[in-house]
């Protein structure tokens, strides 16, 4: 099977199992996003090499709930040193 289609099989596998729409890959890739920072910032950030950062938000290995738990206590702005109440640039153009 290839790649593309393993990826896809694997993500609705998770989706069904714990009856979300999202994956937990994804939403860290959404969360990313938002703040506006890349891979390589927010992987330094936390200690963690960016290729592996790069295989949570795609799904292809697991999160550490470690990992899971620094993010759900203190949330990505906290390790990007950005104030809760700071917005990323790209977003408040619209304000």
């Amino acid at each position: 099977m290839p790649d593309n289609k393993r990826q896809k099989l694997r993500r609705t596998i998770l989706r069904d199992e714990f009856d979300t729409f999202i994956t937990a890959g994804r939403l860290l890739k959404n969360s990313r996003a938002i703040l506006g920072v890349g891979t390589e910032f927010i992987s330094k950030k936390f200690g963690i090499d960016h290729r592996k950062w790069q295989q949570y938000e795609n799904d292809r290995v697991k999160i550490p709930n470690t990992l899971l738990l620094k993010i759900f206590v203190f949330g990505l702005s906290f390790w990007c040193n950005m104030p809760d109440n700071a917005m990323p640039q790209h977003m408040d153009k619209d304000l």
